[in-house]
Parts: structure tokens; sequence; C-alpha cells
């Protein structure tokens, strides 16, 4: 195995990151008074928010690019109400401004969304709706949701767009017809899902923690060592990602220098994919709770809104995501496992939706122009980095 030693400045900022061959993944850091690194012909990542007297003083701006053109690749805007729900993201390289626009009602529950401006990916004004008495979500851009199981009084059954879901006594969906296609859903005995069968087949093994260590979709199986990598009977196609404070962001495949840097959006979803080069790769954008509604190129990873696992093949193109204790429904915005109240009855879980938003500190994140194989965690989350792009 790989040992890594890291060393810290004496204000506990990470410094460097080196193994015991020793090869050096992140030679050295260097701090402004403000916190932000220095510098050059790196990829970075702004975080910028607004003053304390303006908008909550919450996140502001998500810009990605080059030192020379710092936001060629992503560039985000945000604003909000005063209860600090977000009312519009702005994202200037979508083909022009493109202005994505969110209201609520009383309860801070999104109400409508709708896009204008830019050029892919717009939609017009979808409505969403609840029930006044259970708090149910009785209409969903369009599309209505009905109640019709007795024992589970919070769990979809039917929607006007023809869906049907089927639940067993824990509350766990067992079945799931959406959009033609017919999918069968089993768990075991702690209520983890095993295996869908139907309209695509999969199987699903987890450890003695709930960590998902293996899964064979449509007959590729994949081996999990956590979050970190991923094996699918060869070295030419492993995977191998890369993460500072908790944050992905950067992947490899193979041996070589395939790499790509990862860069996100509030939501940790995966936003811009840009290669070595620190070309754009691929793009992804979201409606709310989670529907692709743009994509460019190819996105090389399962991980995407929320940064959590995608199983598109599960139907309605977005399919399922794994959010390691539960799976969560794209196209009904619920998690499938419903969970009880204290006073017993079941309770809908809601997926996460644009309203979240987690606020990281200020921050720069610099990333090397190219990994380094074998290369180990590649930004920091809080501070920055500049990165060594020494090869072996």
């Amino acid at each position: 195995g790989e040992q890594l030693n890291y060393t810290y400045h004496r204000q506990m900022a990470l410094d460097s990151i080196v193994n015991t061959a020793p090869f050096t993944y992140v030679a050295s850091t260097s701090y402004r008074p403000d916190g932000r690194v220095f510098g050059d012909n790196l990829l970075q990542t702004d975080y910028d928010y607004y003053v304390w007297t303006s908008q909550g003083s919450r996140l502001q701006f998500i810009k990605s690019g080059t030192p020379a053109d710092p936001d060629s690749l992503q560039k985000l805007e945000y604003t909000y109400d005063p209860n600090g729900n977000i009312t519009q993201i702005v994202d200037y390289n979508a083909g022009g401004d493109q202005t994505q626009a969110f209201t609520y009602d009383l309860a801070n529950r999104l109400a409508s969304a709708q896009t204008s401006g830019g050029s892919g990916g717009g939609y017009g004004e979808e409505t969403y709706t609840y029930n006044a008495a259970t708090g149910n979500p009785s209409n969903k851009g369009g599309v209505s949701l009905s109640y019709g199981d007795t024992n589970h009084r919070h769990a979809v059954t039917s929607t006007s767009a023809g869906s049907a879901f089927q639940y067993d006594e824990n509350g766990n969906m067992t079945g799931r017809q959406v959009e033609g296609e017919t999918f069968t859903l089993t768990y075991d005995c702690e209520s983890r899902l095993i295996r869908v069968s139907g309209a695509a087949t999969a199987d699903f093994s987890y450890d003695g923690d709930g960590n998902m260590v293996k899964a064979t979709v449509g007959g590729v199986t994949t081996y999990y060592v956590g979050n970190y990598f991923e094996w699918t009977g060869s070295v030419s196609t492993m995977v191998k990602y890369y993460y500072a404070d908790g944050q992905r962001i950067a992947m490899r495949v193979g041996m070589g220098s395939t790499s790509y840097w990862i860069l996100g959006d509030h939501l940790g979803s995966t936003a811009v994919t840009a290669n070595s080069s620190r070309a754009k790769y691929g793009e992804l954008r979201y409606k709310a709770w989670g529907v692709i509604c743009y994509t460019w190129q190819i996105t090389p990873t399962r991980y995407r809104y929320t940064g959590q696992r995608q199983y598109g093949e599960f139907g309605s193109n977005d399919g399922l995501y794994f959010y390691n204790a539960r799976w969560y429904d794209v196209y009904v915005s619920a998690i499938l496992r419903l969970t009880t109240s204290k006073s017993g009855s079941y309770i809908l879980n809601m997926g996460p939706s644009c309203v979240t938003l987690p606020r990281p500190s200020k921050m720069t994140i610099r990333y090397a122009a190219a990994l380094p194989r074998h290369s180990s965690t590649c930004g920091s989350y809080r501070k920055g980095i500049t990165l060594s792009t020494n090869r072996h």
C-alpha cells in the first residue's frame, strides 16, 4: 500500500503531501493574508460571498478556470430571499446568461421554477403544490401525485403521467413503473436494496456498516473501496478519486495520465468536468430535485446530483441515486424507503432540492495543471493549495 505524509503550517493549514517513495504530490502551500493561496498557471475555483450587509453574506459566485481566465469553465451567481432560499441562479457560461428562477410558499417549500436565456437545458415554468392536510406534494411540474396506500399515507402510488409504485410492509418501494418500464426492487433484512429486475437488472452488496462494496449493473461488476476506488476487473478501467477536506475534486482512470477535474455547484453536484489540459470535457445542468435538463459531451463519473452515485439504468433517464443509507428516486423526488415518526406513521422523505445551500468558508481552490500518476489529494476545500506536477 501507499503511505501519505501530510505537513501543516502553524495555523494547521495544509502545506504538503508526500509519500514514502518519496514522491511529492503537494510541494508546498502559500497563503495570502485573506486566506487565498498564491499560485500560477493552475486551474482554480473561487467561492465569493456577499458582504455582511447584503444577502446575509451568503455565497454569491462560484467561478472556475485558469488564472488568466478565472471563470472560463464555470461562473454561477446566486441571489436569495430574506429566509435564505435561493431565488435565482445565473449561469454565465450557458450559451449566454441563463437564469433559473425559484419561488416559495409560506412554508418555504419550492413553489415554482423556470429558466430564461442561454441555450440548452432551458424549461418553462414548473409549479409545485402540496396537500394542506398531509404536506404531501400533490403536483410536481404539472404531474399530479396520488397516495393510495392506506398503510403508507405519505407514499406516492401513482401519477397522472401513468407511473405506479408499490411498497412492502416496511415502506420500501418494491415496484416501480415509470415511462413504460417496470422494475422490481428487492431488499435484505435491513431494508437495503440488493436486487433490481425487470427492464434493467442489478445486484448490490454491502459491508457490515452498510457501505456498498459491490454492484453488478447490466452484467458489469464494480467493486467499491469507499468513495475512493472503483475496480471493474482491469487496471486500464480502474478509477481513483481524490479529495480535499471531504470535497471530491478529481478522478483518474487507469494507471496513466487520464485525469479529470470535477467542478461542482452549491450542492456539490458534478456540474463541469475538465481534462488535464484544463479544457471543458463534459457538463451537466439540473432542475430542482435533480432532474438532469442538459448534457454536454461525456461526464465520466456516476457521481452527479449532490455528489451521489447515479444509476440511470433504472428508468426515467435519471434513474435512482444511491445516498448511502437510502436510495433516491428523482422522478417523484422521494427516498425509496419511508421512515417512521414518533407517532408510528410513515413519512415521505423528500429528496434534496435547490433550496438547500451548504455554506463553506470563503476559499480558493487551485489544482495542478495535470494530475501526477498515483496522485492523492489534489486541492483544499478551505484554503487552496499549489500542487506538484512531477511524474514517475
